[in-house]
């Protein structure tokens, strides 16, 4: 079912076949605004699945099809700038925090004091990855405007899916990347009051192919150092150093892998957040 604008109200619920009526009789053309369940916003009819039924009807009229300009409706947003930004920085202090934590636990020694460090910082880590999460999100509807590859539920909700998500995260990241680009291509170049900034998509391919060594390379190092220690249990000294082993590289690893993390969502940011200050300024 269809809903449509008709003197600046919304119109129906219609099926398809009233809509092609409309068409026919005139009262409603290609540049009309609808929008049907599913779509995350209104958007001219030539830009849905109804273009097929007008192009049907220009072919079949004894004058030759008018060519009608369809302009870009900009999306009426819930979304503010000022509110992903604020989303953002909390992120970014939680993402700090973590930042410090691998820092302050590869110095100190193993007991109860590491254990309790360890304890504090983790729900501050959690609640970060939660927030990672939801920017990225709030990313994706940023760009949703008829044309986009995904849903922002769907870009998210199909990370968490075992095994695919080592082809989606190419999709969610690597993609998002470049549709904030190719938004703002499309709606925003040339506008004077336009001033956008344009995502690294390069980077973030680079983020997950890193992601994916780094993971690879920690299960191969501890692997080999636990097998090692488990082989000499009865040496203390072997099975110590073995186990010791693997801080380094982890602590490495890690700290890298928070700098890269926060190096792409602060690009993602600042591509979607001058998309929202650019369109707010209109």
């Amino acid at each position: 079912m269809w809903y449509y604008e008709l003197a600046n109200q919304p119109a129906g619920p219609v099926d398809t076949e009233t809509i092609r009526q409309l068409l026919s009789s005139g009262s409603i053309n290609a540049t009309t605004l609808v929008w049907s369940e599913g779509m995350p916003n209104w958007l001219p009819l030539l830009q849905t699945g109804l273009a097929v039924i007008w192009q049907s009807i220009s072919q079949n009229t004894l004058q030759p099809a008018v060519q009608i300009p369809v302009p870009y409706a900009q999306p009426n947003r819930t979304l503010k700038s000022g509110a992903l930004k604020n989303l953002f920085v909390w992120w970014l202090v939680l993402e700090s925090i973590a930042f410090i934590y691998f820092v302050i636990n590869y110095f100190v020694p193993t007991g109860s004091i590491k254990t309790a460090i360890s304890c504090g910082f983790e729900v501050p880590i959690m609640v970060g990855a939660v927030l990672q999460f939801i920017l990225l999100f709030k990313f994706w509807q940023v760009v949703q405007d008829g044309f986009a590859r995904t849903t922002p539920a769907k870009a998210i909700g199909f990370i968490f899916i075992p095994v695919f998500s080592w082809y989606w995260n190419f999709v969610a990241i690597f993609g998002l990347s470049k549709e904030l680009n190719r938004y703002s291509r499309q709606h925003l170049e040339g506008k004077p009051t336009a001033q956008v900034n344009k995502s690294h998509p390069l980077f973030a391919l680079f983020s997950i192919i890193a992601s994916y060594l780094f993971t690879g390379y920690l299960f191969y190092y501890m692997i080999h150092a636990f097998s090692l220690a488990l082989v000499n249990q009865r040496n203390p000294t072997v099975y110590n150093n073995a186990i010791k082993s693997t801080t380094l590289p982890m602590a490495i690893i890690s700290l890298v892998s928070v700098l890269i993390q926060i190096i792409l969502i602060v690009d993602l940011y600042r591509a979607a957040s001058s998309i929202l200050t650019s369109e707010e300024s209109h």
